[in-house]
């Protein structure tokens, strides 16, 4: 009997000790997983007229979301070690509808993405505001029924199997994106069938594909990974001291496997948001850069073709544009012809001289014309 008391103490101890480690490796996570999401969240605030503003509304607010998760988590963790347990019932009221939210944004910003690619040719000049209505409704109601237990364990399913439909519907609408580009580039590749206008939108709407949909993808992976286990063994992020000391080594070695995987996982979810908080300082410093001027006699200082430029208009909106074609006559000193998303944003002789001189930005100097 002695033997198994102290057999019982060591178990319990190892599992303490356990979860100690897990709350440190969590806590550590969490501040890095959040600055990240701040980062890339305010770098998107900075450059958010080089985008569509559906765009910026619908990925903003689903990276928002990220960034309010692990937040409200990181407190909810440290209330509970300091013991404050009314404070944290608020907190955690606060905590679990955001997690549900997720799902209906991820599913709205895949849903922008699609109709970016359908629409390519004149997204620039829609705004598809009453999509907006769609997380408008869902969010309160989805949130409503995720924690208001008022259909007791049938909420519990519903919330699970919704989630698995959210990401799938997310996965169908992504291959749905990614082969209509693949289709569009091909048929806008052929030659003398399209504008330049077509193909720079196109073009356009993959780049921007490329940013949010990477990441939207790798989200619905570690969410379905997440559900799979809490489905299959009851296996989540959160350590269970009690559940390690009835079963042993078993729970142990599945509760390592999980978080294993899910590190992994994490570190590509890192590096993603590296890679996009990276493009979006790349904007940053191209908007910033330090004009360099170019003299109209000196044809060494002219933008070459396919060179991508920022504009800036009077009126302060800022166009990202690519240089398609640029010629001179004896009657002009200065013309040139741009593949524009905007027809108002066509930069033409009568343009700059009527406001000389008009500034931009190609890769990570930038140009002003000199008449």
């Amino acid at each position: 009997m002695m033997k198994k008391t102290i057999i019982l103490q060591n178990a319990i101890a190892f599992c303490a000790t356990l979860a100690t480690i897990q709350l440190w490796e969590v806590f550590t996570a969490s501040i890095m997983i959040i600055a990240y999401f701040y980062i890339l969240l305010i770098c998107l605030f900075i450059q958010r007229r080089a985008f569509h503003p559906f765009f910026v509304i619908s990925f903003g607010l689903l990276i928002l979301s990220y960034a309010l998760y692990p937040t409200f988590q990181l407190i909810f963790m440290i209330f509970t070690q300091l013991k404050w347990t009314q404070i944290n019932m608020v907190v955690q009221q606060i905590w679990w509808p955001i997690y549900y939210i997720m799902v209906p944004l991820n599913v709205n910003c895949t849903l922008e993405r699609l109709l970016a690619t359908v629409y390519y040719a004149k997204y620039e000049r829609m705004r598809p505001w009453a999509l907006l209505l769609i997380p408008g409704i869902v969010v309160p109601v989805y949130t409503f029924l995720a924690i208001g237990r008022i259909f007791g364990v049938a909420t519990t399913a519903f919330i699970n199997w919704s989630v698995y439909g959210g990401s799938g519907l997310s996965f169908v609408i992504l291959s749905i994106v990614a082969a209509t580009n693949v289709y569009r580039t091909l048929q806008l590749g052929k030659a003398g069938t399209n504008g330049l206008t077509a193909r720079f939108q196109l073009a356009e709407n993959i780049r921007t594909a490329q940013i949010s949909l990477s990441y939207v993808l790798l989200d619905n992976i570690i969410k379905l990974y997440d559900i799979f286990w809490n489905g299959v063994f009851t296996i989540n992020a959160l350590f269970d001291r009690n559940r390690c000391a009835r079963e042993g080594g078993g729970y142990v070695a599945l509760q390592f496997g999980y978080l294993i995987i899910r590190f992994t996982m994490a570190l590509n979810y890192a590096l993603v948001l590296t890679m996009l908080a990276v493009f979006l300082m790349c904007l940053l410093e191209r908007t910033f850069a330090k004009p360099m001027l170019i003299d109209t006699s000196d044809e060494s200082s002219y933008p070459s073709y396919s060179d991508e430029i920022i504009i800036e208009g009077s009126d302060g909106d800022v166009v990202v544009e690519k240089v398609t074609a640029i010629f001179y006559s004896d009657s002009l000193e200065y013309d040139s012809a741009l593949d524009s998303s905007f027809d108002d944003a066509m930069i033409t002789a009568e343009v700059i001289e009527e406001e000389p001189p008009m500034a931009a930005s190609i890769v990570k100097d930038s140009f002003v014309v000199i008449n």
